[in-house]
């Protein structure tokens, strides 16, 4: 399940007090969600209802919608939110089941008395005495068909439609699942003849695979039959407005403002996936500015909320993060890394389809994206991780009021990258893009702890564009191989105008040579200064 900040958002009474005051439970104060589904008892949420307004409508109307794999997108809270405005309009009933539970089922049976206990479950969190006390049928003549015959007589016995929210599908034993999405495609067709609900929506990874066109399967020209009419129900991130209205709920309720630069830095990294906006604020009030309740969040607030996030693995990272062990994954990855048109020879279609899971990439028009900058800079540093061959001999860490020297820092990767190549082996394959990671990894680790940031902008256009940040210096990186020698001037210019768009007076432009070590070793390295337009670039081959 994934957290958001999406739901029905309640009045902030006691949203501001300080953590002494706290009301047992929580119950009065609210924050941003650090994790799993977001209460809108207990967390800074914004109404689901005009997000979805079209599926809202589609329920109501009888339509069954399939949502697809996202990870930091919010579909549980999502649901929940859309049961309860289904459920306060009163035209319907709405059941959300959350089916992780029932991943522990032993057997069919096992798995039908799961199912139906969690059924009750929400019927008695529904709360109304006429539908709690609504019964239905448990018993099945075949445990492999107790789904009609429980949702039949529930249907019959309630004053209202019902709409059924399956969620958690992907926690589901593959036996399990099919089992339960035969029984639905069987009913579903035939539902005029007997009671049945009036809409579904399938939630995860398993349905959105069995029911419609799996993530990246555009890609190949592929498209499986699709037996039940069911529509993608695809949950949008957040606009820039969005972001800006879920942090001014906590600046409503007695909190510190943000200003504007700040909601630009959470929209950068987190490209709207709800539950990532959400665990950046969240680490933005209770870890960044904790110490100081009452200072407006300003730029580089988010930088430094992205960089704890991301070692922490939080807001889902670690489990996209488990998609690197793939190798059609890893090779996807270093395409993107490379800026390699297309998808590698090893990426098939089943491929693309668990990569897009995970939550690594998007589909896009014939390739794929980085999800997201959370994601793409995790994933580039759980790869560069191996990579990292030791400290800057100069210019790193020091003294914590010692200036940090980039050029010294650089000076000691090309000593070290020459030195260490031959021993270095390709993490998770990516041979071609390890020079890259090394760097990125270096750099790391090499910038002083408190003040040092480091920002990756360039993945999936031919090159690593990484930006330091020390004590408000921009400090631009560039790397790229050089397959050509004459493309070294296009290199240079373009990293050139680079330093001009970010009005940096100096920058660094790693070549990496393409041929083995020995060769490359042959050729030697070099280090040559240009003057371009009033700045300074810095060409390093290594």
């Amino acid at each position: 399940m994934t957290s958001s900040p999406v739901g029905t958002a309640p009045a902030p009474d006691g949203a501001g007090e300080p953590p002494a005051s706290r009301p047992a439970h929580g119950a009065a104060h609210r924050r941003f969600c650090p994790c799993g589904p977001a209460d809108p008892a207990l967390h800074y949420v914004l109404p689901a209802e005009g997000r979805l307004a079209g599926p809202l409508a589609g329920i109501t109307a009888g339509a069954a919608y399939v949502i697809p794999p996202r990870r930091m997108s919010g579909r549980t809270t999502h649901l929940a939110s859309l049961a309860s405005a289904l459920n306060r309009r009163g035209e319907i009933l709405a059941l959300h089941l959350p089916l992780e539970a029932a991943a522990e089922a032993g057997d069919h049976e096992d798995f039908r008395r799961l199912f139906c206990l969690r059924l009750r479950d929400s019927l008695a969190e529904s709360g109304e005495g006429a539908l709690r006390a609504a019964s239905f049928s448990e018993e099945a003549p075949d445990a492999r068909l107790f789904l009609k015959p429980a949702l039949s007589s529930l249907c019959a016995a309630l004053p209202r439609p019902l709409a059924v929210f399956l969620d958690d599908l992907e926690s589901l034993p593959r036996y399990l699942l099919l089992s339960l999405l035969h029984q639905f495609r069987d009913a579903w067709p035939r539902r005029g003849a007997f009671p049945f609900p009036l809409s579904f929506v399938l939630s995860g990874a398993g349905a959105d695979r069995e029911l419609a066109p799996a993530p990246g399967q555009g890609l190949s020209g592929e498209r499986p039959p699709v037996d039940l009419p069911a529509l993608p129900l695809e949950i949008p991130p957040f606009s820039a407005r969005e972001v800006r209205e879920l942090l001014d709920l906590h600046t409503a309720a007695g909190g510190r403002p943000y200003s504007p630069e700040a909601a630009d830095e959470c929209l950068f990294w987190s490209q709207g996936a709800p539950a990532a906006v959400s665990a950046l604020a969240r680490t933005a009030e209770e870890d960044v500015l904790a110490s100081d309740p009452l200072r407006e969040a300003g730029a580089g607030v988010f930088d430094r909320a992205a960089r704890l996030v991301i070692e922490r693995r939080e807001a889902g990272i670690a489990g996209a993060l488990r998609a690197l062990y793939e190798p059609a994954a890893a090779a996807v990855f270093q395409a993107m890394i490379l800026g390699d048109p297309g998808l590698p020879e090893e990426a098939g279609p089943d491929e693309v389809r668990r990569a897009c899971e995970a939550g690594l990439f998007l589909a896009g028009a014939g390739d794929l994206v980085p999800a997201n900058p959370l994601l793409r800079t995790a994933a580039a540093l759980e790869a560069a991780r191996p990579l990292a061959f030791g400290t800057p001999r100069t210019g790193g860490r020091g003294p914590e009021d010692a200036a940090f020297d980039m050029t010294a820092a650089v000076r000691s990767f090309q000593a070290r990258w020459r030195e260490r190549r031959r021993q270095l082996s390709p993490p998770f394959g990516m041979s071609k893009a390890m020079g890259h990671l090394a760097l990125m990894a270096f750099l790391r680790k090499a910038l002083p702890p408190a003040d040092g940031l480091l920002r990756e902008y360039g993945l999936g256009r031919g090159r690593l564009d990484l930006i330091a940040r020390v004590k408000g210096e921009i400090l631009p990186v560039g790397a790229v191989i050089l397959e050509a020698e004459d493309r070294l001037r296009e290199y240079v210019s373009r990293m050139a105008r680079y330093l001009g768009i970010l009005r940096a007076r100096t920058g660094w432009l790693v070549v990496f040579d393409p041929a083995p070590p020995d060769e490359a070793w042959e050729r030697g390295i070099y280090w040559r200064t240009e003057k371009i337009e009033g700045r300074t670039l810095h060409v390093v081959g290594a």
